[in-house]
């Protein structure tokens, strides 16, 4: 018997004050449905840092060059923000970490490899890296205007515009210049010095380029933590590139999963054998020590499944486990800013845990069934079970390639869709507001036999929302916001956030019902989507003073808890009162048509 699902309001929780204090919000909706929560950071900025955990090892010359080619498409999204490009520090650091005392193989016999260092050797011919002596691109926005300490080199002249190497570029388009319809920015003035896209593109590409001559034990997670961690015995890239102010991106590129050491001599080169305890000096060691599957992992020819990284309780004694766990990873990252303000991306050769892993037996030599090829000859990537895992668990704010585009991962010409999604994610968090499901009615007559009813207008809107500051804190405090009234008509719509929706109500001549709370909150309507940057149709404003002043800033480390009734778009056979229904797990509804009356059978499990 097939079950026919109805559309239930899901719940979501998404921030630490029901997940890590697990502590009830006071105050929440006097209704019988559950409501989505949403964490919606109020003292945030436009500060942007970004860390490339780049591959460069001998086989990944064809995927950097993609990188370089596809940036563009992140640098639009970001400067999609309103207000154009947020204040940007981008760097960039390899996976080489060494596997000194052991030469492991070609490029690992330095001892520490790169260490974590961020990378701003030029790697272009006349190219200018990052001034001002720094290790990264620096970019500040002021009233839409760039500036930074990379070179501006796409000067206007006669022929066009002149690019990193030198070469005219009169139509103004890709490859040459590294920008997609250059008529879309601002006209530049010949000796204007502001500096734009292109010129931060050629900025990243002086120094993303890192070559081929990596060591080809690949720890990249390892390389991130050493490159962001700055204590009273390490700081090897000084306390200028994290500011507690940015939201923190850190994108991983690379075609073979990590092997992240927490035990050198899992690179110890006497051990040679298949049949010694560590087998053949290999790659394959990262899988076999840092990875569990089923059947348990031989070393024969197998087909595994459920692969996923070893944890401290997969071996008797936690002084065997020879790779860093997943969660310790976790754990570092996910606390290095408030929560919701850490964006994990990978381009990574694809896996999740329930693809299957092929391991083959080549003479003496074990390896792994490539999980994707590439279009050049000889392309391939490994499944990256380590690092993909990493990303998931970061939910919303973990981007995977292969989740956006069917599967294929790096193996593929176009990065692109990883990049428009991160480049979303990125501008969700630093623009916070935008409701993440349909809202609909708290009131059962208003219910179609399909489902719940969507809501119209802004005012039909049922939310509750708790303000913190200091979360966590021996001084935290909390305080429940309520919905602005404003004096006269306000605007509904999502209009510029620069401009006030309207002067808030004083409660003169109506009574002291009508006297608006202060700070309130508002639902303004975006219309359709993306003009406000967000998914959904509604964004949540809030006023501080009594003109609603959106400049006035909320107090440091102050985050809005919201609860609003919502239909949850994912669900299987959820039908939002709208004429379309749910048919998978991903975001996307179908056109049900004529079959609307039976959209919950055809949508049900």
């Amino acid at each position: 018997m097939r079950t026919i699902l109805k559309c239930l309001p899901i719940l979501i929780a998404v921030s630490a004050l029901w997940a890590c204090n697990k502590r009830p919000v006071e105050g929440g909706l006097p209704v019988p449905q559950v409501a989505g929560n949403q964490l919606f950071p109020q003292s945030t900025s436009r500060d942007l840092d970004i860390l490339f955990v780049i591959d460069n090892s001998i086989s990944m010359g064809d995927e950097q060059t993609r990188l370089n080619t596809n940036l563009n498409t992140l640098m639009q999204a970001l400067n999609s923000l309103q207000g154009g490009f947020p204040n940007a520090h981008i760097g960039v650091v390899s996976t080489d970490l060494g596997t000194a005392p052991y030469q492991a193989g070609p490029g690992c016999d330095n001892r520490g490899g790169d260490g974590g260092k961020l990378q701003d050797t030029p790697r272009g011919l006349g190219c200018t890296p990052p001034g001002d002596d720094l290790p990264f691109i620096n970019i500040e926005n002021s009233n839409s205007v760039l500036s930074g300490n990379i070179a501006n080199v796409d000067t206007p002249t006669a022929d066009g515009l002149l690019c990193p190497d030198g070469l005219p570029c009169p139509d103004m388009t890709l490859p040459c210049c590294g920008c997609v319809d250059m008529s879309n920015l601002p006209e530049r003035a010949t000796g204007d010095t502001a500096l734009d896209l292109c010129d931060v593109q050629a900025g990243f590409r002086c120094i993303a380029a890192l070559g081929t001559d990596g060591c080809g034990f690949e720890q990249p997670l390892e390389s991130a933590r050493k490159a962001l961690t700055c204590d009273e015995t390490l700081c090897p890239n000084g306390e200028e590139f994290l500011r507690d102010s940015a939201v923190l991106a850190i994108v991983f590129v690379g075609d073979e999963d990590d092997c992240s050491a927490r035990r050198g001599d899992l690179f110890d080169t006497a051990q040679q054998s298949i049949k010694s305890e560590l087998g053949g000096a290999t790659s394959y060691r990262c899988f076999e020590f840092g990875v569990t599957c089923t059947p348990a992992i031989n070393r024969s020819g197998q087909m595994l499944t459920g692969c996923r990284s070893k944890t401290p309780a997969d071996v008797e004694n936690p002084e065997d486990l020879y790779l860093y766990p997943i969660q310790e990873y976790y754990d570092f990252f996910s606390t290095l800013r408030p929560e919701g303000r850490v964006i994990l991306a990978g381009i990574t050769g694809p896996h999740r845990p329930s693809d299957e892993v092929t391991t083959v037996l080549l003479g003496m030599a074990l390896d792994l069934e490539p999980a994707c090829e590439g279009p050049e000859a000889g392309s391939k990537a490994a499944p990256s079970v380590r690092t993909n895992e990493l990303i998931r668990l970061f939910g919303e704010n973990g981007v995977v390639l292969q989740d956006v585009n069917n599967n294929v991962g790096i193996c593929t010409n176009d990065f692109g869709p990883a990049l428009v999604r991160l480049g979303e994610v990125i501008r969700s968090v630093l623009m916070p507001g935008c409701i993440g499901n349909p809202l609909i009615y708290d009131d059962d007559s208003e219910a179609t036999a399909d489902g719940p009813k969507l809501i119209e207008t802004p005012d039909q809107a049922t939310c509750s929302v708790i303000e913190v500051t200091n979360a966590g804190r021996d001084d935290e405090a909390r305080q429940e916001r309520g919905r602005c009234i404003f004096e006269g008509d306000a605007a509904t719509a999502c209009t510029d956030p620069s401009v006030s929706p309207g002067g808030l109500s004083d409660g003169e001549g109506d009574g002291p019902s009508d006297r608006s709370p202060k700070p309130c909150w508002y639902i303004c309507d975006n219309g359709t989507a993306d003009v406000g940057g967000c998914e959904y149709r509604w964004q949540m404003r809030f006023c501080r003073d009594d003109v609603c002043n959106p400049l006035t800033p909320a107090p440091a480390l102050t985050d809005a808890y919201v609860q609003c009734l919502s239909c949850n778009p994912d669900a299987l056979g959820c039908l939002c009162g709208d004429g379309t229904c749910q048919d998978g797990p991903a975001p996307e509804f179908r056109d049900v048509g004529e079959n609307a009356a039976n959209c919950h059978e055809d949508c049900a499990d």
